[in-house]
């Protein structure tokens, strides 16, 4: 009815000009800018409900966009999409998000490869092996799959047994040589940690560390360019964002963290370390256009896949009121921080014992990690 339109018309009015009130206090000191945040959001949630009548009220949509760019602080289209997608995203998901991924037993995130096999199946896989290599008259793919599982479960031991560890790097270096693309990788996740190939005697530490690094690179690189294989993808943009073994290049790091995720991409599942990354990228302009709206929704798909910093990183950028307390995720199921964000560029906090920093160094396990 007209009165009821002319009701709404008035609340709009009534919210813009408190708007203008609010921006301008805080820019005074006298209002918080999350208090001033939230005022705008529900600014920007009004603008999408009543967007066919703003013509009516502010003289056409186009000017209606330029208000809401203005109130919100948005210098540019990128601002402005991510304040609506924030908005969006907190108006239809965040109390599921909550509810589902601050549960006791969340699902963790996956590791590489995705069969691990446990210490105990050792003997049955050397079995398995033996049968299989008596059975064939060349190497065929089945017997090169137990391999690769009995290299994984020896390289588990490496812990307690650093026999059984070169055991099973040599297996992923045989492997590796006649073009399997997980031995590849695998063999390339021993070389950067140092598992089951380490220094000879007399040999310099750093740098025969140095070598192993830029010979991983090397493999990772021919699996990936080779192969296009998902994980070595997603290790070689990790070593070009963190310039171990390669030089620096966070352009091209980015680029490939967007390829793994999409190339691992099947009916159910995607890389959830690439997609993080990728959104970690985007959120932060690293490498490529930031596109903050965009990277949410990366940053979702990872932490439905079950990767922990994203969900962590997700949910500080939805509800940062429950993070403003100080208090961290081992204090409150239900807080969440932003500093849980990967960063390889923050080794230090990790040597020093801080539990996040190690985790987000760690989460791509080594190819026999739990």
């Amino acid at each position: 009815t007209a009165i009821s339109r002319r009701n709404e018309e008035r609340t709009w009015r009534l919210t813009r000009d408190q708007l203008v009130r609010y921006r301008t206090e805080a820019g005074r000191g006298r209002r918080s800018l999350e208090d001033t945040f939230l005022k705008i959001s529900a600014f920007q949630e009004m603008y999408r409900l009543f967007s066919g009548r703003t013509a009516a009220v502010l003289g056409s949509s186009v000017a209606a966009g330029t208000a809401i760019r203005t109130l919100c602080l948005c210098d540019d289209d990128e601002a402005l999409r991510y304040n609506q997608a924030l908005v969006s995203m907190r108006h239809s998901d965040l109390p599921a998000l909550k509810e589902l991924w601050t549960r006791k037993y969340a699902t963790p995130s996956k590791s590489w490869p995705p069969r691990q096999p446990d210490e105990e199946e050792i003997p049955h896989l050397r079995s398995q092996l033996k049968a299989c290599r008596a059975g064939q008259a060349g190497v065929s793919l089945a017997c090169a799959e137990h391999q690769f599982d009995l290299a994984t479960a020896l390289l588990a031991t490496s812990y307690k047994d650093e026999a059984a560890a070169k055991e099973g790097a040599n297996m992923y270096r045989e492997l590796a040589s006649r073009g399997h693309g997980d031995s590849m990788v695998g063999l390339g996740v021993c070389l950067r940690d140092g598992r089951g190939v380490a220094s000879k005697p007399g040999e310099d530490d750093d740098a025969a560390g140095a070598e192993r690094e830029r010979e991983a690179c090397a493999w990772f690189a021919e699996a990936a360019h080779g192969l296009g294989h998902p994980q070595a993808l997603y290790e070689l943009a990790v070593a070009l964002y963190t310039g171990a073994g390669v030089p620096e290049d966070e352009r091209e790091a980015a680029r490939l963290f967007e390829l793994s995720a999409h190339k691992s991409c099947g009916a159910n599942d995607c890389h959830a370390g690439a997609l993080y990354m990728f959104g970690d990228c985007l959120l932060e302009g690293v490498g490529l256009g930031r596109d903050r709206a965009r990277a949410l929704g990366a940053l979702r798909r990872a932490g439905e896949l079950g990767h922990r910093g994203a969900r962590s990183r997700l949910l500080a950028l939805l509800d940062p009121p429950s993070f403003a307390q100080g208090l961290s995720p081992d204090q409150s199921g239900h807080q969440f921080s932003d500093a849980s964000r990967q960063s390889y560029r923050r080794p230090p906090a990790a040597e020093l014992g801080h539990r996040r920093a190690t985790e987000a160094l760690t989460t791509s396990p080594a190819p026999a990690a739990a």
